[in-house]
């Protein structure tokens, strides 16, 4: 099981909440298929296929790199 964050403050409204829904989203998409490509099972479907925030892509990167090596898959 991997857990990141909090990343954000909760918002007060769903008005407030929805882009940063969007923004995270994004992220566990791209982690998810990350992780599958480095040989890893990931559980779940991750629907949100648009591109992540950049220097906040870097910032999951620098966290799971040291702890996900990719495996050697045949």
């Amino acid at each position: 099981m991997l857990a990141i964050g909090p990343i954000f403050l909760e918002q007060d409204t769903f008005e407030l909440h929805k882009p940063i829904r969007d923004t995270l989203g994004a992220l566990e998409a791209a982690l998810a298929d990350e992780l599958v490509n480095r040989g890893y099972n990931v559980i779940g479907i991750h629907g949100r296929r648009v591109t992540p925030d950049a220097s906040l892509w870097a910032e999951v990167l620098r966290h799971i790199n040291p702890r996900f090596q990719p495996k050697n898959v045949a």
